[in-house]
């Protein structure tokens, strides 16, 4: 039986529709996933934070300290009126010693009484913090290494007027 041209058209939709999803199923399996379902690297954290009267800055973050390493960084906090400083130390296995961090104020350097001495007794991490007064323009920070492994040291100071 010979069918009509008219016919023809009305019978194959669903062949047609059935055809272009499996095209479609084929191109969705075939390309790589959107960039925003991909993992991207977080992005790098701002050095310096000022929110009002406050300021975060991270001075020393995931440094590698080796045995008895000794680093320093400065910072200006001569518009604060105090600051506080949040310390974090860690070994790969336990270790004994301590991490001293010095601070002092200057120009010229005027060494302040409290010293932060991060100590590691048996754990594999350590913790500390101290608050300061500001009595100079900028702040002198010194960490040193003094375990006989090397360690993450992070260190961050918050400023405030």
């Amino acid at each position: 039986m010979l069918r009509s041209p008219r016919h023809k058209k009305s019978a194959a939709p669903w062949k047609r529709w059935s055809l272009a999803a499996s095209a479609a199923g084929l191109l969705a399996t075939a390309l790589p996933a959107p960039i925003a379902a991909q993992e991207t690297p977080p992005p790098e954290p701002a050095p310096v934070v000022i929110v009002g009267s406050t300021q975060f800055t991270r001075l020393f973050e995931d440094v590698v300290l080796l045995p008895g390493e000794r680093m320093e960084r400065d910072l200006d906090v001569g518009r604060f009126a105090r600051v506080g400083i949040l310390a974090a130390a860690e070994t790969e296995t336990a270790a004994s010693g301590r991490v001293g961090v010095v601070t002092a104020f200057g120009p010229p350097l005027v060494p302040v009484e409290n010293r932060l001495a991060l100590g590691l007794r048996t754990g594999t991490r350590t913790t500390g913090s101290a608050s300061l007064p500001v009595i100079g323009p900028r702040l002198l920070v010194v960490a040193t290494n003094h375990t006989t492994q090397r360690i993450s040291f992070s260190l961050s100071v918050f400023a405030t007027r």
